[in-house]
């Protein structure tokens, strides 16, 4: 009995503790992301509304005056500490939710001087279910382990994070590119956004818009330099190339004979050269490659070196990414005896805030070292943390002022401190709205194929469309479905047979019918495909092909009863629609009325009656847009409906 007590309190006590820090959690880091809304509500340049969050599809827009920070968070704070920790806010005063992904933060103002909330008058839940409360503490668990991670780092030596290459044959590739990238500790390999990921991840170079420069100078000690330049350009339909060129310049060293007698000096030059590529595949993973090559130089020798990178990008989820480089997969080497060792490098990053601060961490095989970075953006300007490899730590600055960017890091190493400055330019169009609207064209076209019956062209034109555009779902799940509809018509090489002039008129009207429920479903519009085939069915119950399509369809939808409706002639099944309309309309229930006017449009799109009932529905349901757009259709096809025109003419 005693062993059960015990372990009873056990778990209670456990539980307790869950609850604890559930709400500890909670606390955390609504108070950060309310600093956060202040800071960028006070400090980003904006014209007189600044956005700073948003509700589901509801935006709040606050308008900025003179009046001090204090009193704004008097506002966010002081009322708030007055609410129980899961309770809802409750109060006299104006009141909005701050928008980050799927959870919504409540906050409670009153209407001042300081501070006017525009067009807010809804009452929101803090916390609305459990779910989201889970999620909070599952991002501040996150930013948590990487702050202690990050604050490891300092308290440990800096070799117990490992040592980096030092003097290796390779080394000038993880000299850096970017001073953002060097702000952060080199944790970049799932930071990088701009020509610099042809050097850390060439498969980040699918996320560029817009071609890019970016260039660094550095000095280093004892008289050496290293420069960097890099660009990439995304081309409209097959990803993104880079360009890379590091060198690394010794000049003016003592040589000295084997007595120690000054003989002239020398010079020491390091070049290297990468040609990167970049592309997505889906709407999550991007792959890319670089080939890089290297040649160095001393008074009578030289040599060079050839190698091969491969790297993987997975957008996990919002603000969340996984990325993988393997360094130096292939190499060869002229005039040298010096080899590359492969470099396996995992890096991973997580955004809070709506993503305005993002934790960066990576471990790289060779030397076992671990980088962490932390960066928060503000609008034009960032400020950057990073530690990991020899440096003990570094931080950083970032500004962007329209098409240039303007980064400065800060390195701290045993030798000293040393600065670094890069600038990237930003240069053209965006590719992405380009390539979305040749997307968009692919899938038009692919549309009226399908819709004409040519699923082969459709399937082809969907391919070119996934190609241009490969995280459009919309095509993906359409390209899908194609394929399906191309298996069940078994077809090869030739298309959908139409049937002839001469054919039956029933044969015609199953063609029609299959057609439009095929296209339905390829339009993943399931309800009015199962409608259609089974009109089409009707038409000629013996066809195995169209009642085969119809049970995959139904049972795809899960809806097994479809299969026990009785197949009625079309004229039968639209007044049978048609009566079901108006049974639902005079008994209020007009959604169902609504579906009941679609379903009869889509077995005969001519049918006045049809749309002026649809437009009584939208109408009733207050939707009076499409309500007038309906009437107007019905009156299109049958202009004699003087009760309809004379309604129209009267209400406008």
């Amino acid at each position: 009995m005693r062993k059960a007590k015990d372990a009873k309190d056990a778990k209670e006590a456990i539980e307790a503790m869950v609850i604890l820090i559930k709400a500890i959690s909670k606390t955390v880091y609504e108070i950060a992301y309310a600093f956060h809304l202040v800071f960028k509500l006070v400090f980003v340049r904006a014209s007189k509304k600044t956005f700073i969050g948003s509700n589901g599809d509801m935006r709040f827009e606050f308008r900025k005056t003179a009046a001090g920070v204090v009193e704004i968070l008097k506002k966010l704070f002081v009322r708030r500490m007055r609410t129980p920790a899961f309770g809802n806010i409750a109060g006299n005063g104006k009141r909005c939710s701050a928008h980050l992904g799927d959870k919504s933060i409540s906050f409670f103002f009153r209407k001042t001087g300081c501070l006017s909330v525009n067009a807010v008058d809804q009452q929101f839940s803090l916390f609305p279910n459990n779910k989201i409360l889970e999620r909070l503490c599952h991002n501040f668990i996150i930013a948590s382990l990487a702050s202690v991670a990050f604050l490891a780092s300092v308290a440990f030596p800096p070799n117990s994070f490992g040592k980096e290459l030092g003097g290796g044959a390779g080394d000038i590739w993880t000299f850096g590119a970017g001073a953002r990238s060097l702000g952060l500790g080199n944790a970049s390999i799932v930071m990088a956004e701009d020509a610099t990921a042809g050097y850390w991840n060439p498969a980040r170079l699918s996320y560029l818009e817009r071609m890019n420069f970016n260039f660094l100078h550095a000095g280093l000690f004892e008289g050496a330099t290293y420069d960097y330049a890099g660009w990439a350009y995304p081309m409209l339909s097959a990803g993104t190339v880079g360009l890379s060129v590091v060198r690394l310049g010794i000049g003016a060293v003592e040589q000295r004979d084997d007595n120690n007698n000054l003989v002239g000096d020398y010079s020491f030059m390091s070049q290297g050269l990468g040609l990167s590529y970049g592309n997505r595949f889906g709407s999550s993973f991007s792959f890319g490659a670089s080939g890089k090559y290297l040649t160095r130089s001393l008074p009578g020798a030289s040599s060079s070196l050839a190698s091969l990178d491969m790297a993987m990008d997975y957008q996990a989820f919002k603000h969340g990414e996984i990325g993988l480089v393997l360094r130096d997969v292939l190499f060869t080497g002229v005039g040298t005896e010096d080899e590359l060792p492969l470099n396996v490098v995992l890096g991973a990053s997580y955004g809070l805030f709506e993503g305005a601060l993002k934790v960066s961490s990576q471990f790289e095989q060779v030397g076992a070292v671990t980088r962490v970075g932390l960066e928060y953006g503000l609008g034009p300007a960032a400020l950057r943390l990073g530690m990991g490899g020899t440096n003990a730590a570094s931080g950083g600055l970032g500004m962007r002022y329209g098409n240039v960017q303007l980064d400065y890091a800060m390195m701290m190493h045993e030798l000293g401190n040393s600065s670094r400055f890069s600038v990237g330019v930003w240069l053209g169009g965006s590719k992405v709205r380009e390539r979305k609207s040749l997307s968009q064209g692919y899938l038009d076209h692919s549309q009226e194929a399908y819709r004409a019956g040519r699923f082969l062209e459709a399937a082809r034109l969907m391919d070119k469309s996934l190609a241009t555009n490969p995280t459009d779902q919309v095509v993906g799940v359409r390209r899908s479905r194609a394929e399906k509809v191309i298996g069940w018509l078994r077809l090869t090489t030739e298309e959908m047979k139409k049937p002839s002039e001469d054919a039956p008129s029933e044969l015609k009207r199953k063609y029609t019918y299959m057609l439009r429920g095929l296209s339905d479903y390829i339009e993943a519009n399931l309800d009015g495909a199962i409608l259609l085939m089974r009109q089409a069915m009707a038409e000629d119950p013996g066809d195995e092909i169209t009642r085969r399509i119809f049970e995959t369809m139904v049972e795809e939808s899960g809806r097994a009863e479809e299969k026990t409706k009785p197949l009625l002639p079309p004229r039968v099944n639209i007044i049978a629609k048609l009566q079901e309309a108006d049974r639902f309309f005079r008994q209020g229930r007009f959604e169902m009325a609504t579906k009941a006017c679609e379903d009869a449009i889509k077995l005969d799109p001519n049918n006045a009656l049809a749309y002026e009932r649809l437009g009584s529905s939208y109408f009733a349901l207050g939707i009076r847009d499409k309500a007038f757009e309906m009437w107007k259709k019905s009156l299109e096809i049958n202009p004699d409906n003087k009760a309809l025109s004379e309604f129209l003419h009267r209400f406008q």
